[in-house]
C-alpha cells in the first residue's frame, strides 16, 4: 500500500513538470525564434520480487514498477512558422542554421559565441547590427556595420547598404543540435570543443520573422490531458490513504 502512495506521487511530480515546461512553450508562443522544450518520460526500475519458503532459498515470482520520472528534457529544433513584417531589418531562416552574436564574457572573461534564429534585429547608434537584447550580430569578418539608410539582404545573406557591400552574414549550423544549452529562451550555446560549421547555402529572408515552433492547440491539449493524469493521481492517493486509515484504525480494534 505504501508503495502505491510512492507510485501515485512520482506520476503527480512527473506531470507537475511537464505542466511546468508546457506552460513556458505557451508563454513564448509570440517570441520569434523560440524553440519549444519536450520531456521523456520512462519508468523507474522495476524491483523483482521474491517467494521466500522455510528452508528454501528466494524464489522469483515477478517484478512490480515504481511509476514514472522525467528522463530527459530535450529542444525540438523543428522549424516554425514564417510570418511576413515588412520590416527591413527582420530576417527569418527558412532553412537549417543559426545566426551568430556575440555575447559579454563572465566575470570579465572574453566574449563568446551564442546561436540564435531569433531575426528581430536593429542598429545602435553607431550602426552596428544587434539583436533584440542588444548582443552584435556577427558577419563573416566580425561585428556587422551599417552605416547607411537602404539596407537590402540577399537570400545568401550577403549586405548591401546604399547600394555599397557591408559585408555577409555567418549562418551555421550543428551536427548535433542537442549539444546545444539554451541561454534564455532564445539563445544557444555550445559546450567547449564543439565548433559549428558554415551553412554554405543559407535561406535568409529580409522582412519576415521565423515564430515559435509552438502548436498552441497541440500544447493546450496536451496540458488537459496532464491535468487529467495529475487529478487521478490524486484520487488514487486518496482512496489509498483511506485505505490505509481503516487498516490502522478500524482493523486493529478486532
Amino acid at each position: 500500500m505504501i508503495r502505491g502512495l510512492y507510485t501515485s506521487a512520482a506520476g503527480m511530480l512527473a506531470e507537475t513538470q511537464r505542466n511546468d515546461v508546457l506552460a513556458n512553450n505557451l508563454a513564448n508562443i509570440t517570441t520569434s525564434g523560440y524553440r519549444q522544450d519536450r520531456l521523456s518520460v520512462g519508468a523507474f526500475p522495476a524491483m523483482l520480487l521474491s517467494r521466500l519458503e522455510p528452508g528454501q532459498r528466494p524464489v522469483e515470482v515477478g517484478s512490480v514498477g515504481g511509476g514514472v520520472q522525467v528522463v530527459e528534457q530535450r529542444v525540438s529544433f523543428l522549424p516554425g512558422t514564417v510570418q511576413e513584417t515588412g520590416v527591413p531589418l527582420d530576417l527569418a531562416l527558412s532553412g537549417d542554421g543559426f545566426f551568430v552574436v556575440q555575447t559579454p564574457g563572465k566575470a570579465g572573461g572574453a566574449a563568446g559565441e551564442a546561436y540564435t534564429r531569433q531575426g528581430h534585429l536593429g542598429r545602435t547608434a553607431d550602426g552596428t547590427l544587434v539583436t533584440a537584447d542588444g548582443l552584435p550580430v556577427l558577419g563573416e569578418s566580425g561585428p556587422l556595420q551599417l552605416n547607411g539608410r537602404d539596407v537590402v539582404i540577399a537570400e545568401d545573406g550577403s549586405i548591401t547598404v546604399d547600394g555599397t557591400a557591408a559585408g555577409r552574414l555567418r549562418v551555421v549550423d550543428f551536427a548535433d543540435r542537442q549539444v546545444l544549452t539554451k541561454l534564455g529562451q532564445t539563445l544557444f550555446t555550445a559546450p567547449a570543443g564543439v565548433t559549428p560549421t558554415a551553412v554554405q547555402s543559407p535561406q535568409v529572408r529580409q522582412g519576415y520573422l521565423e515564430m515559435a515552433n509552438v502548436n498552441p492547440i497541440e500544447a493546450i491539449t496536451e496540458m488537459m490531458a496532464l491535468v487529467r493524469s495529475y487529478e487521478a493521481g490524486q484520487r488514487a492517493i486518496q482512496a489509498q490513504d483511506e485505505t490505509l486509515d481503516r487498516a490502522v484504525n478500524e482493523i486493529a480494534r478486532l
